[in-house]
């Protein structure tokens, strides 16, 4: 065995900066990573519900349902994350008596998973090739959250010989890793005071060459293995998650003790490795795509890109994932990439959120910060908000956000913002059961009149929307402000105006599950095409890991009245 090393890893990029209300962030880093498959989908047609082994996905309503009726689950839940069942891709309904001057018509364009375990700009450290390393690589720092990736190129393993990538304190007292052993051993691993505690294993013999993959996704940790071929259809085979039970000995969302670890990486008895890459952790889909707009509704448009929030699917639910910022050129939305990664930091934890909103407020030189966290049924689900000078379409940012104080029931998702006439209106899901079954729909509210986003906000005395509809998202018609939901049960886009009038239906095709209706038009289009940008519910993989891995990116365009 060599002798350990200590920061002898390259860094890729500068220290994360941490924001309260204002942050500079990470500047974007540049690296390569493989298992993106970001190719359009021809096989979807043929199998629209992505699913192997023959399996029915999980319905939304009934994995909520299940899971908020029963207190103890480990399973820890949070909204709009829908989940589906094996229904065909089909055309919504028509949109008739809307009162709005222009109805676009939708096709799907492309369909496609994007997948890395470490996002390609957010690659922190690479060592490069590997000729003689030591028994012990340790990277100068870890990650700002716990969401990251530890990935080994293992090309030997040969009769007793092990391998370890992981997160671990300088001084090795403190450390959680994925442990390989050449007797077909592989497990999850925790070193804490009480000493080395293996929290879950499984056998399963890998042959060398092959890449070894530690993630660590909010409570998860999980193994993938890549061995070069897609097997199964997946860049990264998952092998093995601790559900939960790392967190139990050390919770990697308390800042104290993340801030002390460091991406690592153990070898031992002759194991060889070509290279070690580490970095923020990045999805196996995404979710509850957002577009980010301006206060009063316009795409923000930066270099010909338009951006979206996503939820960056993790090895689970809605705990698993995260928020992160991404860039697309409408002309190219199969090569939209990962450009920002955002945390959030309250009750002295560290979350990765979802299911939010990005509002660029020129007038006051801010992005305004919507999310959604919380588990069901306790204490349950709530929206959070927080406003930052910082460029939040680039890097990395650690935000300090706060409950939003809007009326609600039981729990509430989904928030929409948008600035009219002088006044800012909201739509978001109101949770109104959990048993028998999970009841929501969509309301509206308004803050007081000439106050800021978050002032006095009060529900407007108008009914609420169907019921088991969500997803809300506004969009201008003729000018006028229209809130568009998605109803899984009917398959369409419902859209409705300022007092919840309906006004017809986008029409455009239904992917499998909930799909958002995120609808803009094309910036800069000479001929006013517009875009439907959404997601499925397929899973990435449903034998190892739970539900929670959705989704494929789904884009529609629609001819502008130009053509």
């Amino acid at each position: 065995m060599g002798q350990d090393v200590h920061a002898t890893w390259p860094r890729q990029g500068a220290p994360t900066q941490k924001d309260s209300q204002d942050s500079e962030g990470r500047q974007d880093r540049r690296g390569r990573q493989d298992g993106r498959d970001s190719q359009d989908s021809p096989g979807d047609k043929g199998d629209p519900g992505g699913h192997r082994h023959g399996r029915r996905p999980l319905g939304r309503r009934q994995a909520l349902s299940g899971l908020a009726a029963s207190a103890g689950a480990a399973a820890l839940l949070a909204p709009g994350v829908p989940a589906g069942a094996a229904a065909r891709i089909g055309a919504g309904s028509a949109t008739s008596g809307s009162g709005d001057a222009y109805e676009p018509h939708f096709t799907t364009t492309h369909t496609f998973r994007p997948v890395d375990l470490i996002a390609p700009r957010f690659l922190d450290h690479d060592t490069g090739p590997l000729h003689h390393p030591p028994a012990r690589l340790l990277a100068p720092t870890g990650p700002a959250a716990p969401f990251a990736a530890v990935i080994a190129d293992v090309v030997a393993l040969p009769p007793g010989a092990g391998v370890a990538p992981g997160l671990e304190t300088a001084d090795g007292r403190e450390a959680v890793r994925v442990r390989c052993h050449s007797t077909g051993t592989l497990a999850i691993e925790v070193v804490g005071p009480g000493g080395t505690t293996t929290v879950a294993t499984v056998r399963e013999r890998l042959s060398a060459p092959f890449r070894l993959a530690f993630t660590v996704t909010g409570h998860t940790v999980a193994a993938f293995v890549s061995t070069g071929s897609a097997r199964g259809g997946l860049p990264w085979r998952p092998l093995l998650t601790d559900k939960g039970a790392v967190a139990a000995l050390l919770d990697l969302r308390r800042p104290a003790l993340l801030g002390r670890l460091r991406y690592s990486c153990r070898s031992d008895r002759g194991a060889a490795l070509r290279r070690l890459r580490a970095g923020h952790f990045g999805q196996l889909g995404l979710r509850d795509l957002h577009l980010v707009r301006d206060a009063g509704g316009r795409p923000y448009v930066r270099g010909g890109k338009v951006f979206f929030t996503a939820g960056c699917a993790g090895a689970g639910f809605s705990q698993e994932a995260h928020t992160g910022v991404w860039a697309m050129d409408p002309a190219r939305p199969e090569s939209m990439e990962q450009v920002a990664k955002l945390f959030f930091a309250r009750d002295g934890l560290l979350f990765g959120d979802h299911g939010g909103q990005l509002v660029h407020d020129p007038a006051r030189d801010r992005f305004i910060v919507l999310t959604v966290g919380g588990n069901l049924p306790t204490p349950g689900v709530a929206m959070y908000h927080t406003t930052t000078s910082a460029d939040v379409l680039r890097g990395v940012h650690i935000l300090h956000d706060r409950p939003l104080e809007a009326p609600f029931t039981r729990s509430a998702w989904d928030p929409a913002l948008i600035r009219y006439e002088g006044r800012w209106h909201w739509a978001y899901v109101d949770v109104t059961d959990y048993e028998p079954e999970l009841s929501f729909r969509p309301v509206l509210a308004a803050a007081a009149p000439g106050g800021d986003y978050a002032d006095g906000i009060a529900l407007r005395r108008v009914p609420k929307g169907p019921l088991d509809t969500e997803g809300c998202r506004w969009q201008r018609f003729g000018g006028r402000p229209r809130l568009l939901v998605s109803d899984r049960a009917r398959k369409t886009y419902p859209r409705f105006d300022l007092s919840m009038r309906p006004r017809g239906a986008i029409d455009a095709p239904y992917p499998l599950g909930t799909p958002f209706p995120q609808v803009f038009p094309e910036p800069g289009s000479r001929s006013g095409d517009w875009l439907l940008v959404t997601f499925d519910e397929s899973m990435y993989e449903e034998t190892v890991l739970s539900y929670g891995t959705h989704g494929k990116v789904v884009t529609m365009r629609a001819p502008g009245p130009g053509r």
